[in-house]
């Protein structure tokens, strides 16, 4: 009889730290450090899924996001052929460099009911989803643009969402 409380009381326990140790367990992708926790991702399909953040996040802790699919609000405004991203109507007015990045025309930029063209002078607050590189010392990829001089990052295969 006590072999069986005993056995009972083992199994009760092992399932109760299980379930305890599993509440605190990352996931296999946080623990690498892939994904941020600020993100709660999207996605279905052989896409990428997105990782649904804010800009703020992403310029807080930009090694987090590098290369990753993300998606946040920001104001947009088109200058000459590229589109600079702020995180507010503030830094977009001051054009902040320090806090913007920078979506190049040549990354085959997509809109929802407005084509980039329509941007221009109309700067407004939208979704961007897109990847994400940040911009170290001035130069990503040994690409040197002036567009890119102070910027934070760029965005790469972007669509844009009223």
């Amino acid at each position: 009889m006590m072999n069986a409380h005993l056995g009972a009381i083992t199994v009760v326990v092992a399932l109760a730290l299980s379930v305890l140790s599993g509440c605190e367990r990352p996931s296999e992708s946080q623990a690498q450090g892939r994904v941020p926790g600020a993100c709660k991702m999207r996605g279905n399909g052989d896409a990428p899924p997105t990782c649904m953040t804010s800009i703020s996040s992403v310029l807080a802790a930009p090694e987090r996001y590098e290369g990753m699919k993300v998606s946040f609000g920001a104001w947009v405004d088109q200058i000459n052929d590229v589109v600079l991203v702020f995180p507010s109507e503030d830094a977009m007015g001051l054009r902040d460099t320090a806090s913007s990045m920078v979506i190049y025309p040549e990354k085959n930029v997509r809109s929802e009911d407005r084509s980039l063209s329509g941007l221009s002078g109309s700067a407004r607050f939208v979704r961007v989803t897109g990847f994400f590189y940040r911009i170290e010392d001035g130069v990503r990829n040994s690409r040197v643009d002036p567009i890119d001089s102070g910027r934070f990052g760029v965005l790469e295969g972007v669509t844009i969402e009223d």
